[in-house]
């Protein structure tokens, strides 16, 4: 599993939009957390399992602005709107987290998301698995 700096220094790398670890967890937690918020409980709950323990459910459904059922193109919105990004940024930044997410998880990622609108699921079977 990579450390937290691992992760986020690889999205520091790739996305030459996100400059500081603390941006690159920021974002990181956003997308996680609307992904997350668009599962049942119990399905969040095992989805955060599966993610680096700093990546916890409480983490990920701390945020009060998040809306359930978000679907990717909500989600790319709320990145423009709380980052600044463009609509390339802010797909390039859902595609890099999802890749490192399916990539890292501590297991089958895919189970979990199953249950996910269809078109969370296109983004996660079209996500390539970056530095594999």
């Amino acid at each position: 599993m990579m450390q937290i700096t691992d992760s986020y220094q690889e999205i520091i790398e790739t996305l030459d939009f996100v400059h500081t670890q603390d941006q690159a967890g920021e974002v990181t937690k956003a997308i996680l957390g609307m992904i997350s918020s668009s599962l049942t409980d119990q399905e969040a709950r095992e989805f955060a399992a599966q993610l680096p323990d700093y990546l916890d459910y409480e983490t990920l459904h701390g945020d009060p602005q998040e809306q359930d059922n978000i679907l990717p193109e909500q989600c790319i919105e709320n990145l423009r709107d709380k980052f600044s990004f463009d609509e390339n940024q802010a797909r390039a930044a859902l595609n890099q987290v999802i890749g490192i997410t399916v990539r890292e998880a501590k297991g089958e990622v895919s189970d979990i998301v199953k249950d996910l609108d269809n078109e969370w699921k296109e983004y996660f079977d079209q996500t390539p698995r970056l530095r594999s």
